[in-house]
């Protein structure tokens, strides 16, 4: 028999996959049919400067530097400093080994340092998407509108549709590879904020998860990886392509084992920014993957207790991007 909360883990992955499911056999039908799976949206695509993907990435490099120096208290000893990498993408891993040299951190230490760094990466991501959206207008060969990236409110109610349509078609390819490689995903493996869910799951940490991966990550990330790269990609290669190197980029910077389930998506949210060219369609289709990621991340640990639900845990630990 399954308990109370193990069912509905069951059930509402379930019910996803099954939409995801009916959803791809829409999209083969219209192809069959001969007609397109996402409409073409004929806005004009400018040319873009290499020179402003190198800003905005410096800019998104910068403000995540900055956020960690300005939030993040230092460590009593000099060599308990995690390392800038993990910071920089709000990771400060709890169970790294502290050098014979260092004094080792209390539980509590430990766990306030990975509360400040997610604020740390979330005030950064949305100063750095604020900054980039400022200066994007400048990133082509002569200054441009926002709308001119896909960046625009217009018929707001289609593109909230169409990160629907993105978020529902990248469930069922994602749980997919998921549940082939959920023998490579372990509790040291998993994201650092699912591991900051799963040893505090006050309100206050709860928030700080919420505001930085289904907000801030998805703001930023888009920005950089599907409207600022690929943006610049499409004007120098097939679209195949510019969506192929985009998506790899994405998962690669995710880490592994994440990037391998990451990459369907990645590709879907590439092929979806390419043809609807909306931001914000990307977005809300991001922001939904990982407030799912978060919602069953809480499940598991309220249901932790149960039987069953550790096994669960284990096919559907999920990746925060």
């Amino acid at each position: 028999m399954f308990g109370p909360i193990e069912f509905l883990i069951v059930t509402t992955v379930g019910l996803l996959f099954l939409g995801s499911g009916m959803l791809w056999c829409l999209a083969v039908v219209r192809r069959v049919h001969g007609e397109p799976v996402l409409p073409w949206n004929p806005a004009v695509r400018h040319p873009r400067l290499f020179a402003g993907v190198a800003a905005s990435v410096l800019v998104w490099y910068g403000a995540m530097e900055l956020g960690v120096v300005a939030i993040v208290q230092p460590s009593p000893d000099a060599s308990a400093r995690r390392s800038t990498a993990d910071e920089r993408r709000g990771v400060v891993d709890a169970e790294q080994p502290e050098t014979p040299q260092s004094k080792p951190l209390s539980p509590d230490e430990k766990l306030g340092r990975t509360r400040q760094t997610a604020v740390a990466s979330c005030v950064s991501s949305l100063s750095a998407t604020l900054v980039i959206l400022l200066l994007l207008p400048q990133f082509s060969i002569e200054p441009r509108r926002l709308r001119d990236f896909g960046v625009s409110s217009h018929a707001i109610n289609g593109q909230l549709k169409d990160g629907v349509w993105g978020f529902g078609a990248s469930v069922a390819p994602v749980a997919i590879v998921l549940a082939s490689t959920y023998w490579l995903r372990t509790d040291e493996t998993q994201h650092t904020l699912l591991k900051l869910l799963a040893a505090d799951s006050s309100v206050s940490t709860v928030l700080i998860v919420v505001l930085s991966a289904v907000v801030a990550a998805p703001l930023i990330e888009e920005l950089i990886f599907r409207v600022v790269i690929q943006g610049w990609l499409q004007t120098k290669l097939h679209p195949v392509a510019a969506i192929g190197i985009t998506s790899v980029l994405f998962a690669a910077v995710h880490g592994f084992p994440d990037s391998l389930a990451l990459l369907p998506l990645a590709a879907i949210l590439g092929v979806l920014y390419y043809r609807r060219f909306s931001y914000v369609a990307v977005v809300v289709a991001h922001m939904l993957f990982n407030a799912t990621n978060v919602i069953l991340a809480l499940l598991i640990e309220i249901g932790s207790g149960e039987a069953g639900v550790d096994g669960i845990a284990a096919c559907v630990r999920g990746m925060l991007l």
